[in-house]
C-alpha cells in the first residue's frame, strides 16, 4: 500500500501517530504474509483427510517429450533416487542436484559375469557423436550401454603385471545394483572375486535408477540429470481419492508462496529511506519524535534519503542489467 498524505491534517498530530498512519499499509502487508506463512505450515493438517502425506515425493505431470512420460504416471510416488532417499518432494531435487554434482558412480558385480562378455581396448571402440562417452556395444538393444572396467593383464615385455581400462558392453537393468563404487578395492571389500564397472556415458550424463511405488520395475533413465528438474513436477500430496485432483495442494502452495513474496517485497519497499516512499514520510516522523528541537534533523532526514534514493536506483540498474544480460 502506498501512503502519500501530507496534509495540514497530519502535521499537527503528534509524530507518533503520524508514525502509525504512514506504517499502515506496510503493516498490513506484514500480516498477510505473516498469515499465508502460518497456511503454509498447517497445509498438511489443513488438507487431511482429503490429502496425506509422507508418500515420498509424488508425481504430477511429466512432460510429453520427457523419456519418462510414460514410466512415471501421475500418482506415483517417487521413494529412492539412486541412492538417494527421497522422503518429501523436496528430496528429488536436492537428490538431482547432489548426484548431478558428483562425477557417476560404478556397481559392484560378480566378475563370472563380466568374464562371460568380451572385454575391448580403447582402440576398438569409437567416441559418440557428441564426443561424450565411449560406444562398445553392437546396438541390438537400446537397453545395452558401454562400462569401463579396470583389469589386470600380463605385460610380456615387462614380464610384469599391470592395471588396464577395458570396455564391456552390458545391460543397463542387469548391472544397475544397490552396491555402488569407484574402484575394484571396494567392491572385494564387501565380497570377493567382484569388480567395479563405471558407466562409459561421459561427464554431461549420469545412469540412475528410480524407485517408485506404481507396478513394474525401477525406471533406468540415462541423461543429463538437469532435466529432470523441468520435466517432472512433484508433489508432497497423495490424494486418498482418484477423483481428487492431483495438482491442487501444489497450486495452493505456490499461490501461498507468492502472497508471501509479493507483500514481504512490498513492505520492505515501501519502507526504504527513499523519495517518494513511505520510507520518506515515516523516517521523518521517527525523527522527530526522537529528536524534536534538534537543529540539524531536516539535514540528517534528506542526508538518509539521498543516500537510499542512490542505492534504490543503483539496484534497479543493476536488476535491469543482470535481467538483459542473463
Amino acid at each position: 500500500a502506498f501512503v502519500d498524505l501530507h496534509s495540514d491534517h497530519l502535521t499537527v498530530i503528534s509524530p507518533k501517530r503520524q508514525l502509525r498512519i504512514y506504517c499502515a499499509g506496510v503493516w498490513h502487508n506484514v500480516i498477510l504474509s505473516l498469515c499465508m506463512f502460518l497456511f503454509l505450515l498447517s497445509l498438511p493438517y489443513l488438507l487431511l483427510p482429503f490429502y496425506t502425506s509422507g508418500h515420498g515425493a509424488v508425481v504430477v505431470s511429466v512432460n510429453k517429450d520427457s523419456p519418462l512420460h510414460d514410466k512415471l504416471l501421475p500418482g506415483t510416488a517417487i521413494i529412492q533416487f539412486d541412492s538417494c532417499i527421497v522422503d518429501v518432494s523436496k528430496d528429488w531435487y536436492t537428490c538431482i542436484q547432489d548426484i548431478g554434482l558428483h562425477s557417476q558412480t560404478g556397481y559392484c558385480i560378480p566378475s563370472a559375469l563380466l568374464e562371460s562378455h568380451p572385454l575391448l581396448s580403447l582402440n576398438k571402440t569409437k567416441h559418440l557423436k557428441d564426443g561424450n562417452g565411449i560406444d562398445c556395444c553392437s546396438h541390438d538393444t537400446q537397453s545395452d550401454i558401454c562400462f569401463s572396467v579396470v583389469t589386470l593383464t600380463k605385460n610380456n615385455r615387462a614380464k610384469s603385471n599391470q592395471y588396464e581400462k577395458k570396455y564391456v558392453c552390458l545391460t543397463a537393468r542387469q548391472i544397475i545394483s544397490d552396491v555402488e563404487c569407484h574402484t575394484n578395492d571396494e567392491c572385494n571389500i564387501i565380497t570377493r572375486d567382484q569388480a567395479c564397472v563405471i558407466p562409459a556415458i561421459g561427464s554431461y550424463s549420469h545412469l540412475v535408477k528410480i524407485k517408485h511405488t506404481g507396478t513394474g520395475d525401477p525406471v533406468i533413465f540415462l541423461g543429463d540429470l538437469r532435466s529432470l528438474l523441468y520435466s517432472v513436477k512433484v508433489t508432497d500430496f497423495l490424494p486418498s481419492s482418484k477423483s481428487l485432483p492431483l495438482w491442487l495442494p501444489s497450486m495452493l502452495h505456490t499461490i501461498a508462496i507468492y502472497i508471501i513474496s509479493i507483500s514481504s517485497a512490498l513492505a520492505l519497499l515501501n519502507m526504504l529511506p527513499a523519495y517518494t516512499l513511505d520510507g520518506q514520510w515515516a523516517l521523518g516522523a521517527l525523527l522527530e519524535s526522537l529528536w524534536p528541537e534538534y537543529p540539524h534533523r531536516n539535514k540528517i532526514l534528506n542526508g538518509i534519503l539521498t543516500c537510499g534514493s542512490i542505492l534504490l536506483v543503483l539496484n534497479i540498474i543493476l536488476a535491469i542489467w543482470i535481467l538483459i544480460n542473463w
